[in-house]
């Protein structure tokens, strides 16, 4: 019946403070992140909890009671109140308790880990400008715009209106923004060794510009030139590549002036390179600079282009106003996927974010549910052996001895549940690899601090049960006694 009712008002409780906590919870976990959405409290995921602790307790309930029927009246009688509630109770309390700590251990240094890796994530320099760069995508319908001399004027008078706007500093183009739109890779060769399947050759990402591109993304040229004026359709085909396309299809030579092949179907293009850029993060930050490969607009008129307008105020305050610009050139076109590239830098890692964020959620709640479980078990304990722990001051033992001797009880539990979880995550390090940027998942610094702050938590814990043995008043306990 005690149990029952335990059981009943705990999980009463943990439904109040769940439908209190709801939205803080919520918000601090991105579910956008986990593709989870419209995640909240139901009436069924609360009865479940409410049914689960109901079990819960009963069920540790049930062991305590069958022991008390067990027991030898006669022989509790003349113990008193001297034991500790029996060898077998301890033992399974500080069993509970090495498991606790265990478990908030491994859970505290997968959320170290993960956190630090997203220290490192977020410091990455994606090679190209992210603060004050505002983007749209703009699509041509084919209707309206079925050649590219028609395409190339609407996005020239888009993008000189758009240039023209109050705080507007550079506007450049590109059909595939880095890290929102990866893909498009493609094989490149040079024309003199053509490779024997397109298996064999380079591959590079494929990009469409406008010449303001590099200068308004910051991205610098190496080698060469950019695009100009005069590279238009008219003009002999040229091509732009990175670094890193550039070491990949001349290796050891200068890849100015020379022509490469591309692959673009059943029959391939040739270009010459005029021009080579710095690498930079086309995919993701997690992995590589990428081959690249750029071309100018005037000669592949592609029909969706992405703006890419550079301000020194908030650049989402420049959605209406450009939006209306594109009115003025068609009144049926709207902005897609309005954002600033940080939105996009920072929505590319949001996963990352959002795992480390729900892992320390549950990290910190076992670090509490350990500590509590400690100090729990510490406390009865005082509580259990007061006529002992006054007989140790009556005979002089000092209140400094008291402590450390409940301390070190304490600090075993602990000692042994770190040792044992410091043992899991050694063993589930091969999981974290994949979740991590540039960390070991054995990573020593981690595991220290995230050691050392445990045991600073589990020593406050041992603390106040400490103190409250320190206070024992040897004539009160043998007065209870």
């Amino acid at each position: 019946m005690e149990c029952g009712t335990l059981g009943l008002a705990a999980g009463g409780l943990g439904v109040f403070l769940a439908l209190w906590l709801q939205d803080l919870i919520l918000g601090l976990i991105p579910m956008d992140y986990l593709d989870l959405r419209g995640v909240g409290m139901s009436p069924t995921m609360l009865g479940v909890g409410l049914v689960l602790s109901l079990a819960t307790v009963l069920l540790f309930g049930t062991f305590p009671s069958l022991a008390a029927a067990r027991a030898n009246t006669a022989e509790d009688l003349k113990e008193g109140s001297r034991t500790s509630g029996g060898r077998g109770g301890a033992r399974f309390r500080s069993m509970l308790v090495v498991f606790q700590v265990a478990v908030s251990l491994v859970l505290l240094m997968g959320s170290g880990l993960l956190l630090r890796s997203f220290a490192k994530l977020r410091s990455v320099d994606p090679g190209y400008r992210v603060e004050g760069v505002f983007t749209a995508a703009v699509t041509l319908p084919d209707q309206r715009y079925p050649d590219g001399a028609l395409r190339l004027q609407f996005f020239e008078g888009l993008r000189e209106s758009v240039e023209a706007l109050p705080g507007v500093q550079a506007v450049g183009m590109v059909n595939r923004l880095p890290i929102l739109q990866a893909g498009g890779n493609v094989a490149i060769w040079a024309p003199e060794r053509p490779p024997e399947t397109n298996r064999d050759a380079p591959w590079a990402d494929r990009r469409i510009i406008f010449p303001t591109y590099f200068e308004v993304m910051g991205i610098p040229i190496v080698m060469g030139r950019n695009f100009q004026s005069s590279d238009d359709a008219e003009a002999p085909p040229v091509i732009i590549l990175s670094r890193a396309t550039a070491e990949a299809v001349f290796p050891d030579e200068n890849a100015l002036g020379r022509m490469v092949g591309v692959d673009e179907g059943s029959e391939p293009g040739f270009y010459e390179v005029v021009g080579v850029v710095e690498d930079h993060r086309n995919a993701s930050l997690q992995s590589r600079a990428r081959p690249a490969m750029f071309f100018p607009y005037a000669q592949q008129a592609a029909q969706t282009m992405r703006l890419t307008v550079t301000t020194a105020g908030d650049p989402m305050d420049l959605f209406r106003p450009i939006q209306e610009r594109v009115w003025e050139q068609d009144r049926e076109l709207v902005l897609g996927e309005p954002q600033s590239m940080e939105q996009v830098v920072s929505g590319s890692i949001g996963s990352t974010r959002a795992i480390a964020v729900v892992l320390a959620v549950f990290a910190a709640v076992a670090l509490g549910l350990a500590a509590l479980g400690l100090y729990g078990v510490l406390a009865y304990l005082v509580s259990r052996q007061a006529r002992e722990i006054g007989i140790r001051m009556a005979l002089g033992a000092s209140g400094g001895r008291v402590l450390r001797l409940v301390l070190s009880r304490g600090m075993i539990l602990v000692v042994v549940g770190a040792i044992l979880g410091m043992a899991g995550a050694l063993g589930g390090a091969r999981f974290m690899e994949g979740l991590l940027y540039q960390t070991d998942p054995t990573d020593p610094f981690t595991y220290g601090i995230v050691t050392l702050f445990f045991l600073l938590v589990a020593l406050g814990a041992c603390l106040l049960p400490g103190w409250r043995a320190v206070k024992v008043n040897p004539v009160e306990a043998f007065r209870a006694e």
